[in-house]
């Protein structure tokens, strides 16, 4: 029961197994029919005569798989299935894709040789496109060299007195906002060099004071233990005294260094006061004078503008007692009276009254 069980389970894997490897011939068989249709013929049946004798082997062994594989799975059946299988084996690695590899390479083969052809030929085309693209691109390549050396030449000007000097665009600033752009920064670095400067001499100054001050402290404190020790005998009033004098220098000194502190800082925050005033000075003086320039010109245009347009109008106007007389002249034109009456005759009227259409037109224009 349990080997009839395997049986049928391994037929009904093998049914899904030949549905599915159903849809993909189909599938293989339309690709194949595309290919076809892309060759002769004569290729279509050159390439398929060195497959004949191998699908032939394949016929009959496919008649024995069909017997195969409905064998039932015991272990006297093994080695029919593996001899079987690989019959199939050696039938698909050395006759299928055997014939495979040949075919596929012959055609590679031709594919690489029509390649080295395009590439031999496309290489003129690409040399004379390259320089004609080189001759188009001759004044934008220039104007684009000269704005790069623009802004490298202002970027070593700028660059020392700058902490970041990315997305700096100097290029495109006329020259003298520029310059008062370059004033500016070298007028902001020095005032920051100044103010470390001051800072770092203000740090070492409260360092070296706090060092005397601890020096003073540690000195009173040992004459102090020294008076202590050989003036046991002296009264605590004395002592007391001792020390209020002491706090009271202290107190002085600590007084007499916040003082000079306030006092700093006010110099300190003056100068920044009026550098920033300086800065902001500079800075509307370039404005205004590049807003003065942009509105200048924009009068200048306006002004021409309006000179040309005056000039067109005037133009019109002078034309238009020329093109009444050339009317009225035209207007005149009338053919002289004829009995004749035939195709010639009709024809002429034709062509006549063409003719004063046309001069109309002409006056018009």
């Amino acid at each position: 029961m349990n080997s009839n069980f395997k049986n049928e389970e391994f037929e009904q894997e093998n049914q899904m197994q030949n549905r599915a490897f159903s849809e993909f011939e189909a599938k293989q068989e339309v690709v194949a029919v595309a290919i076809e249709t892309s060759l002769e013929l004569t290729q279509q049946n050159e390439i398929k005569d060195g497959l004949k004798s191998i699908l032939s082997e394949r016929e009959i062994l496919i008649d024995a798989y069909n017997d195969v594989i409905r064998l039932e799975i015991t272990s006297e059946n093994l080695e029919t299935f593996k001899e079987l299988r690989l019959k199939i084996v050696k039938n698909r690695t050395q006759g299928i894709e055997k014939w495979h590899k040949v075919n596929k390479e012959y055609f590679l083969n031709g594919g690489r040789f029509v390649d080295s052809i395009k590439n031999k030929e496309i290489a003129e085309n690409q040399r004379m496109e390259s320089n004609l693209l080189s001759n188009e691109k001759h004044f934008e390549n220039i104007e684009k060299e000269r704005l790069e050396k623009l802004q490298e030449d202002r970027m070593i000007l700028v660059s020392p007195f700058l902490e970041s000097i990315e997305n700096v665009v100097l290029n495109t600033m006329e020259e003298d906002v520029f310059l008062a752009y370059l004033s500016t920064k070298k007028q902001q670095y020095q005032m920051k060099l100044e103010i470390e400067s001051k800072i770092e001499a203000e740090r070492l100054a409260k360092i070296e004071a706090e060092r005397l001050e601890n020096e003073r402290i540690r000195l009173e404190n040992e004459a102090l233990k020294e008076t202590a020790r050989l003036e046991k005998t002296k009264s605590d009033e004395v002592l007391r005294l001792a020390k209020i004098e002491s706090d009271k220098l202290l107190a002085e000194q600590l007084e007499k260094s916040r003082l000079e502190q306030i006092e700093s800082d006010k110099i300190e925050n003056e100068k920044r006061r009026l550098a920033k005033i300086e800065s902001d000075k500079l800075l509307k003086i370039a404005t205004e004078k590049a807003t003065e320039k942009r509105i200048a010109d924009d009068l200048e245009n306006s002004r021409l503008a309006k000179i040309e347009a005056e000039r067109l109008a005037k133009i019109e106007e002078a034309k238009k007692p020329i093109q009444e007389k050339l009317k009225q002249w035209v207007s005149s034109f009338e053919l002289p009276t004829q009995s004749i009456n035939n195709e010639t005759s009709k024809q002429i009227q034709d062509k006549f009254e063409s003719f004063k259409s046309w001069a109309e037109k002409q006056i018009n224009n």
